[in-house]
């Protein structure tokens, strides 16, 4: 689908961010929780972290429990950009300029239809408090917020 870093700083960080979250919750890799809140901790702002964090986790785990299909995401390390990666970028970017009609669209081709409002209202929070660009984030070290616990099954890394 493409590469990295073709994104922005802030969209790179959110896709690697979902690449550790995947690893924790779907194959329980020891530091991939702390390697996604790290991630996260770079595009939060202060005052919305924790909060912000918490709906992230929850976005991912409705995407790992009711997906449609498997649901590819890259190592986090890899430069590609793979398709599914790039749709729950989509998602991400449509509900930040409040295009949630398209938002829509992308997520009933990933999840379950009972799914698409909760992993919408989820991912919505997560677009609108993400750090526009340039602008002042929280700072890595803030507290974690704990993941939410519970297998994963749809989720499968490159």
């Amino acid at each position: 689908m493409g590469w990295l870093q073709d994104h922005s700083a802030l969209e790179r960080h959110l896709i690697v961010a979902m690449r550790h979250a995947a690893r924790a919750l779907a194959e329980d890799q020891e530091g991939a929780s702390e390697a996604a809140q790290g991630e996260l901790a770079r595009i939060t702002r202060a005052s919305d972290g924790a909060g912000t964090r918490r709906r992230f986790w929850s976005w991912m785990q409705t995407l790992g429990r009711q997906a449609q299909r498997m649901i590819h995401l890259h190592h986090p390390d890899c430069p590609c950009l793979g398709g599914d990666e790039a749709a729950l970028l989509a998602i991400w970017q449509h509900l930040r300029s409040h295009q949630r009609g398209h938002a829509t669209a992308l997520a009933r081709r990933l999840v379950e239809r009972r799914a698409v409002e909760p992993l919408l209202r989820h991912a919505a929070v997560v677009a609108i408090r993400t750090a526009p660009p340039g602008a002042s984030v929280a700072s890595s070290e803030r507290s974690a917020t704990p993941r939410p616990s519970g297998p994963v099954q749809a989720a499968r890394l490159h």
